[in-house]
């Protein structure tokens, strides 16, 4: 039986990724937290967007970068309009800055220059450092890294004493991703910030956490009309990360509104005395947002398929008919093991959700397939948060392991 499990893919994934690896990074601003951040990953993160390079054609690249060049146009002017509010101004800002500290310190333009961290390409497909007549940017590189969705599944349940369970796993299709690694952003006179980290991207379009809050993101697939004008869903799920629960995150999100693809957003948070559970689903101009009830076995459940099969967001969703199928069977599997979770002793424990997440129902859309990077369980109490993090998808044996976030801010 062991030789059994042994050969299992999802198992497979999990031995070749290792352990998930912990990157500390205090800095007095998290602009220079995401400098560090750009230095510790340089080196995979280059090896990512040189890959990811390598399979875009020309012209393709030329249509991305204008993207991003709007996408940056777009933050900008909010950032500098006064009817949106303070706090998504201030983060808009502090935002550019972070993605152009981490491009630079990543070396994300020797990429696009053909300095180290570039993979061969064929003359013909060959990535201009110039778009337009314009010398592309490290910050346009990084942004340009920026765009990219990942399949991930969430689910949140309020249990009888009022707290939320909630789960996820980090899903990974396109391929680019060499390890699990957590970041801890410890910035001076802030409150503490985890993130999940893919070496290409900011923090944000994964999962993480503070003291008051812990956010996961799944994807949508949906279209993009031409030409593009928006901001990329990665950058609103770094602003909801980073303003945390001072804003309600549907606020953030109506302020960021056109986006140029879609996610699904959830948002736990337990600052205003009590705990609430929400979840956001966005493309263009649409923000649907679903709250989950404070009645005991109340659920909200996300796959990568838009949740309601009519109104403006459905209209927004691109998808064959076969996949949408196998995306509403996986959902109908993931509620029967929820309310299987809520009709349990204590309304939901972790550990049952652990072995929940380590089945292998479904086949590639099982909890538990080859695609799983990272799997996460949090229970957000009015006093307390905590976050179990595993590397690659659940098995049965894994025992729960929280790690509980200090409740004061940090400080040199």
């Amino acid at each position: 039986m062991l030789d059994q499990e042994r050969r299992h893919s999802s198992l497979a994934e999990r031995e070749r990724l290792g352990p998930v690896l912990t990157l500390d990074l205090v800095a007095p601003s998290l602009v220079l937290a995401h400098a560090e951040l750009g230095r510790r990953v340089r080196k995979p993160a280059r090896q990512a967007i040189a890959a990811r390079l390598a399979k875009t054609a020309p012209d393709a690249f030329a249509v991305q970068i204008r993207c991003v060049r709007s996408c940056r146009t777009l933050m900008a002017a909010r950032s500098a309009d006064r009817r949106v509010p303070m706090l998504v101004r201030r983060g808009l800002s502090e935002l550019l800055a972070c993605v152009e500290a981490w491009g630079d310190a990543a070396g994300v333009l020797a990429c696009v220059d053909g300095g180290e961290g570039r993979r061969p390409v064929r003359k013909s497909t060959s990535i201009p450092n110039a778009i337009d007549g314009v010398r592309l940017s490290s910050a346009e590189v990084a942004l340009w890294a920026q765009d990219d969705n990942a399949g991930c599944q969430t689910g949140m349940l309020r249990r009888r004493d009022g707290s939320i369970l909630a789960w996820h796993t980090e899903e990974d299709t396109i391929g680019f991703l060499d390890r699990p690694r957590l970041a801890r952003f410890a910035v001076v006179g802030a409150e503490e910030l985890y993130a999940f980290i893919y070496p290409y991207l900011l923090p944000g379009p994964a999962f993480g956490w503070s003291r008051t809050q812990f956010h996961a993101i799944d994807s949508l697939h949906t279209r993009r009309i031409q030409p593009v004008v928006g901001v990329l869903s990665g950058m609103a799920a770094w602003l909801v990360w980073r303003i945390g629960p001072a804003l309600a995150a549907r606020e953030v999100l109506r302020a960021l509104a056109p986006f140029i693809d879609g996610c699904a957003i959830h948002v736990v948070s337990n600052a205003a005395g009590g705990v609430t559970a929400d979840s956001h689903e966005i493309a263009a101009q649409v923000v649907k947002s679903r709250h989950v009830a404070a009645r005991a076995g109340s659920v909200s459940l996300q796959v990568n398929a838009v949740s309601e099969v009519s109104g403006p967001l459905a209209r927004e969703e691109e998808m064959r008919p076969r996949s949408r199928v196998l995306y509403e069977r996986r959902l109908e599997r993931m509620r029967a093991s929820a309310l299987s979770l809520a009709r349990g002793l204590d309304g939901g424990s972790p550990e049952a959700v652990l072995r929940m997440l380590s089945s292998r129902r479904g086949g590639t859309y099982a909890y538990a397939n080859a695609d799983v990077k990272a799997h996460a369980v949090a229970i957000v109490s009015k006093d307390d948060l905590e976050v179990h993090v595993g590397s690659g998808p659940a098995h049965r044996a894994d025992a729960y392991r929280p790690q509980r976030i200090l409740s004061a801010p940090f400080e040199l």
